[in-house]
């Protein structure tokens, strides 16, 4: 999961360059506030995706108790 947030973070650090460039900005403050949001996405894709995770993996533990259940009732 490291790598895709790396990966999206790299990318969207060049998306919000080029709308920094886009607005005439000076480009230390556009390399400072491309760096600062791909930072800020880097963090939010690993946030999501640990949850996304979780969420799936106790889901699935919970069907498989059920049907551990349901072959002990029978």
């Amino acid at each position: 999961m490291k790598r895709w947030a790396f990966n999206i973070a790299g990318v969207s650090f060049f998306i919000l360059a080029a709308i920094c460039w886009a607005g005439d900005l000076d480009p230390l403050t556009c390399a400072i506030r491309s760096l600062s949001g791909a930072g800020a996405i880097y963090v939010i894709v690993l946030i999501a995706s640990k949850l996304a995770i979780n969420m799936i993996v106790s889901d699935v533990m919970r069907q498989s108790r059920g049907h551990e259940v349901k072959d002990q009732e029978h």
